[in-house]
């Protein structure tokens, strides 16, 4: 019996230790520990994040989950749990009332005391330095005399003020149900997050949600360094009768955000997952539960985070976390800080099912088919049409209510009011549209003509093309037809590779499928450098071949002379020493 128990015991550390992570995270403590590296404190651009996601495309529900799981899943690197609350000093920095930071020599150890503070989780006064906290001050003692916090003699005016690691999703929901959690899930930061000491511990492990009565829920509050509190949110029962904490509006989005990132980057179901590597899912079901013994965990409340998310936009500060996570510590971002939109198209079945994107680009003259099952024929699709709402100044829509046709540049959103016959509810889906002026390739110079041009192979040719009215959200690619004659790079860099003939197609990629801008033949001729060369050997070669000859038959030659001049020389040299004895 007591093996079973120890055995038992030892199964959470076992699958920590033995956990599906791309590289080993419990030795990685973060580029500061390192003096060879430097911090990178500056934010991505629009074309690196695209570049970092790829072609996602227009999937929608499981398809583009498993795709955003296959980009942030790679090559992941977590801190231990002991040193999250140093990497706070940078996620969570506080950064316009902390010192500043000089990326080339800055080590955790130079900030102390009050020279930084932390932007925390349920706060809503990031302002004010007499309210600003920061983990260093955990575990000061208390003076109810004070007014403030005493930094020099570390002493804080009550025992609410401290700095928690707050789980945005709740550890005991699929990993890590007991004890410090191993570097995976339970120490990601970009759920893990620098957050108020009460409110953390009120939050507890109830699901975040809409508490359907206010006046007789419990509140929660933060409190702040010079004593005061103020309002971080409520613990009540939602509509369905069930526990759960509603956060104050300051923080429904990161709340919403995180929790969406934690559903997708480990959306791995296997039969038995890890605590560094579970499986969560996020659902409106409150009949499914978690079951910890194979690190499955469940969320409830999704349609609330999806209403959170929109209705607390993404501001710099997360924007901002995300990088610095990204740049410093995990290798990975939170694709719905950088894509807000995405979030209707992962997690609502119903957008799944009516098939509308959030967003489409559009350029003048072409039209847009939108694959919709909607008819005014309630026995010929799911969905039956009741009406539309746009500007019809910038657009205008077919008899079918499915084809858009643009008018002129500009933004219009698009929603369709319709009934849906599964459940007999009517609902409304709506899409945000922009429009722009005609697309007209540049950069395609006269050299190539009508769009042909050779090369050798092994060479490299390196096309300048631009476009003319694309929109922000809109980038040029590039693909080979044939990648064992030619590849082209994301730049438009193309390298020949066998003898052949190909052609590599310039798209515009936006929101919508790629269009075709360009078609460039390519021609890759056989390297004849590389016969020269060998002729140039070849010919070396023999060269060296001859004069060895040629040295070697002079060599010989002089040796016989050589022979010839010595002998006759010694007979003479004898024949007068002969003759020199007979004259004696």
């Amino acid at each position: 019996m007591k093996k079973i128990i120890l055995l038992s015991s030892l199964l959470p550390l076992l699958l920590c230790s033995f956990s599906s992570l791309p590289r080993s995270a419990s030795s990685f403590q973060g580029k500061a520990f390192d003096s060879t590296q430097k911090l990178d404190l500056t934010d991505s651009t629009t074309s690196e994040i695209d570049s970092y996601y790829g072609n996602i495309g227009s999937d929608t529900g499981a398809e583009i989950i498993k795709e955003l799981y296959d980009v942030i899943s790679v090559d992941n690197t977590y801190v231990t749990y002991s040193k999250v609350t140093d990497w706070y000093k940078i996620t969570d920095r506080n950064w316009s009332l902390s010192q500043e930071v000089n990326p080339d020599t800055y080590k955790f150890t130079s900030d102390s005391q009050d020279n930084f503070y932390e932007t925390m989780l349920y706060f809503n006064d990031n302002t004010d330095k007499a309210k600003a906290i920061n983990t260093n001050l955990n575990g000061y003692g208390t003076d109810s005399s004070l007014d403030h916090i005493d930094w020099e003699n570390k002493k804080l005016p009550n025992n609410s003020i401290q700095v928690d690691k707050e789980h945005v999703w709740v550890k005991s929901h699929g990993f890590s149900p007991s004890g410090d959690p191993c570097p995976g899930a339970g120490t990601d930061l970009h759920h893990l997050i620098a957050a108020d000491h009460m409110t953390n511990n009120l939050h507890n492990d109830n699901y975040y949600g809409v508490v359907a009565d206010h006046s007789t829920a419990k509140e929660t509050y933060c409190y702040y360094a010079d004593g005061t509190k103020e309002l971080s949110g409520w613990i009540g029962n939602t509509a369905l009768g069930e526990k759960a904490f509603e956060p104050t509006d300051k923080w429904k989005g990161d709340v919403a955000r995180a929790l969406f990132y934690m559903a997708t980057r480990f959306s791995n179901k296997l039969d038995l997952n890890t605590e560094a590597e579970p499986y969560l899912l996020l659902t409106d079901d409150i009949s499914l539960t978690d079951d910890n013994s194979i690190y499955h965990g469940v969320f409830h409340n999704l349609s609330d985070f999806m209403n959170w998310n929109e209705s607390d936009p993404v501001d710099d500060y997360e924007k901002h976390r995300n990088n610095l996570i990204y740049k410093n510590v995990q290798n990975n971002r939170n694709p719905y800080v950088d894509h807000p939109e995405w979030v209707r198209r992962a997690f609502d079945s119903n957008f799944s099912d009516f098939g509308l994107s959030q967003d489409y680009d559009l350029h003048l003259p072409d039209t847009l088919k939108l694959d919709l099952p909607i008819s005014t024929n309630k026995e010929n699709s799911r969905f039956t049409f009741l009406s539309a709402d746009y500007d019809n100044t910038i657009i205008s829509l077919d008899d079918t209510k499915t084809i858009i046709t643009p008018i002129k540049a500009g933004k219009t959103d698009l929603t369709y009011h319709v009934t849906d016959t599964q459940d007999n509810e009517e609902k409304t889906f709506t899409t945000h549209l922009v429009i722009g002026d005609s697309v007209k390739v540049n950069g395609l110079t006269d050299t190539e003509g009508n769009l042909t041009f050779t090369m050798n192979q092994n060479g490299s040719y390196q096309m300048s093309v631009s476009a003319t009215n694309m929109l922000p959200t809109e980038s040029l690619t590039y693909e080979s037809q044939d990648n064992t004659i030619a590849t082209v790079s994301s730049t438009g860099l193309i390298n020949g590779v066998s003898v052949g003939t190909t052609a590599v197609s310039v798209y515009l990629s936006g929101n919508n499928e790629k269009k075709l801008l360009a078609t460039v033949n390519v021609t890759v001729n056989e390297d004849k450098s590389k016969q020269y060369i060998m002729y140039i050997v070849i010919a070396a070669v023999i060269l060296v071949v001859i004069l060895v000859i040629f040295v070697s038959i002079v060599h010989g030659t002089n040796k016989k002379g050589r022979r010839n001049n010595i002998v006759p020389s010694y007979k003479a040299l004898t024949k007068k020493k002969k003759t020199s004895k007979k004259r004696k």
